[in-house]
């Protein structure tokens, strides 16, 4: 384990540019922005006084439920590609590396990305309930958290 990190620099150079990378960016923000089209939409006059906790709940159970297992699959599809394309496993299993460390790069680089999209989608879902926020000003936080204490 200790050509850990040589090896997981490697992986970081391979997935710079792959579709892998740019979709651990765009599927989360594909979901915020359709649910926030959703909501921008309404009106306000609901009776829901939590408007903006259901936009992020929507949110999380969009991408939880159905997204997440598809791109985590696709995801590992993906990372798994760059070394089937030009039939490269064969170089990096002759590396005097050991194999193990190679696949566990591979599962870090992974996580890695999964991670990168769930940091996006939180940081989105936060960016997005604010403007929400500031476009429909009945939806305030203050007035939500008055309401809850009644």
């Amino acid at each position: 384990m200790k050509d850990l990190y040589p090896v997981l620099a490697a992986e970081g150079l391979k997935l710079k540019r792959t579709l892998a990378l740019r979709l651990a960016i765009w599927c989360p923000t594909v979901i915020v922005l359709l649910v926030f089209g959703i909501y921008a939409g309404r009106n306000g006059k609901h009776s829901d006084a939590d408007l903006l906790t259901g936009f992020a709940q929507l949110t999380l159970t969009i991408w939880t439920i159905i997204l997440f297992p598809l791109y985590a699959a696709l995801l590992a599809a993906l990372v798994a590609a760059v070394e089937h394309q030009n039939d490269s496993w064969k170089y990096i299993l002759a590396l005097p590396v050991d194999r193990s460390t190679i696949f566990v790069a591979k599962w870090i680089a992974s996580i890695g990305l999964l991670w990168l999209s769930s940091l996006v989608l939180a940081t989105g879902v936060v960016a997005t309930a604010e403007a929400l926020r500031l476009m429909k000003p009945a939806w305030s936080s203050s007035h939500l958290q008055r309401s809850s204490f009644e």
